[in-house]
């Protein structure tokens, strides 16, 4: 059956929920957080990620994000290599902390739907998910930053998309399609 952990998350302007399911082996985060600058400005950051840590990459980090247009493309590889951080910045935003790998993550090439950053090494550790079609069909229609994005690296498989699923229908879908996805990883391992 399903476990369920409620914690504060960075103080009490935020909130982690785990629900996971120990013998299968997966868990579902949902984390929100209000957080302000000294500027007067504030936002909220929220979002919902599948982990299956047995699928833990021995080294290096790959991440499979939607597809983009080649100007995009282009300006995202040029940020990934500036000195100021700031591909970085964009893809924690989207991403979350991801160590020290993500430093090093470099665009692959074209060989398939999405757009994958990888570490050198890891360039074909999401291919079994790339051309999934549920993948497809949950990325279809929406806005590039609201799809999910596979995530694979030294802590396991994850799958991750910006903002709180809230709806038990939505919240099962998202975890049926982080187990497939899981699955086909495991079916070539």
């Amino acid at each position: 059956g399903w476990q369920i952990e409620e914690a504060t998350a960075s103080g009490r302007n935020g909130m982690k929920i785990d629900i996971s399911h120990p013998a299968e082996g997966w868990t579902l985060t949902l984390y929100s957080l209000s957080h302000s600058t000294p500027g007067g400005s504030s936002g909220t950051t929220r979002w919902t990620r599948f982990t299956a840590p047995d699928l833990a990459l021995p080294e290096g980090l790959a991440v499979l994000g939607p597809d983009m247009p080649d100007g995009a493309r282009i300006r995202m590889e040029s940020a990934l290599g500036s000195t100021g951080g700031v591909g970085r910045m964009i893809l924690m935003k989207f991403l979350g902390p991801l160590g020290e790998d993500m430093a090093r993550l470099q665009a692959a090439p074209v060989t398939g739907p999405g757009t994958l950053l990888a570490t050198p090494g890891a360039e074909t550790a999401l291919d079994p998910v790339r051309d999934a079609p549920d993948l497809a069909a949950a990325r279809e229609g929406r806005n590039p930053a609201q799809q999910p994005m596979a995530i694979r690296d030294t802590q396991g498989f994850a799958l991750r998309q910006t903002g709180l699923i809230r709806k038990p229908e939505q919240l099962r879908a998202f975890i049926s399609l982080g187990n497939s996805l899981a699955d086909r990883l495991r079916a070539t391992a």
